[in-house]
């Protein structure tokens, strides 16, 4: 009996580090050994302004400018910390910005040539919301494990402050005497605003994954110095891609 003893004692030993708890392995597969408490998102995109205020309404009147022309290069950082299971807080920074060559329609100068400046449109929005995942974005396994779902689809909702730039350097007419001088305009302040928006992440590992969102802003801002009691357009469609990164 000795002998049938101390080999399955020696046979215990050699197989003990193979016997790893199966939540264990399969946690360093793929697998995490807790929910994330935080994700961070980057993204690239672009942002369709409406453009229907009363300075946009004049500037593609006298100028050769349409709605379109203020469609704008977007980038955007989000800092998502989980509140529960289905739901995050959301800390967001975005930056869009449109630069549109345009002349006068129906004035030229002396030498018929045309009169021509440059709008520029930046955005600077830093806001804060909720994102609920209406689906399970993982799956825990005992107290050990918990499984990542591959693809987790979100709507969210927030608002926060707008730094806007409205800015015009070139040459125009002035309305009194029909003289033609060169001249910076430019509005720089803020305003408030809110968003709803709707996407989703995909991920590729247990860490790295791709993110997609569709963002609609609402908001007027009420300009001050060289556009005094204009006021902006604000609302706008937004989509963005890039990689999202949780912790």
């Amino acid at each position: 009996m000795l002998f049938p003893l101390r080999c399955l004692a020696v046979s215990t030993l050699i197989a003990w580090p193979l016997c790893i708890p199966a939540a264990d392995a399969a946690a360093q597969d793929g697998f995490m050994f807790r929910p994330p408490v935080a994700t961070v998102e980057v993204r690239l995109g672009r942002a369709m302004y409406t453009a229907d205020s009363d300075v946009y309404r004049l500037i593609t009147d006298e100028l050769t400018l349409e709605k379109s022309d203020f469609a704008a290069f977007s980038a955007g950082a989000d800092l998502a910390l989980n509140a529960a299971s289905h739901v995050d807080v959301v800390i967001g920074l975005g930056y869009t910005h449109s630069r549109s060559p345009s002349e006068f329609r129906d004035f030229v100068d002396q030498d018929d040539l045309p009169i021509e400046q440059v709008t520029e449109v930046t955005h600077v929005p830093l806001t804060a919301g909720l994102r609920v995942y209406p689906l399970s974005r993982g799956t825990a396994i005992g107290q050990h494990a918990w499984i990542p779902a591959r693809f987790t689809p979100f709507v969210g909702a927030g608002g926060g402050v707008n730094f806007y730039t409205f800015r015009q350097v070139g040459d125009f007419v002035d309305q009194s005497d029909f003289s033609i001088f060169n001249d910076e305009l430019k509005s720089s302040s803020t305003a408030l605003a809110l968003y709803g928006e709707a996407g989703g992440e995909y991920w590729l590992s247990k860490k790295f994954g791709l993110s997609a969102v569709a963002r609609y802003t609402f908001g007027e801002a009420t300009m001050d110095d060289d556009f005094q009691g204009s006021a902006l357009d604000l609302r706008g469609l937004q989509g963005s891609a890039g990689l999202a990164i949780r912790f």
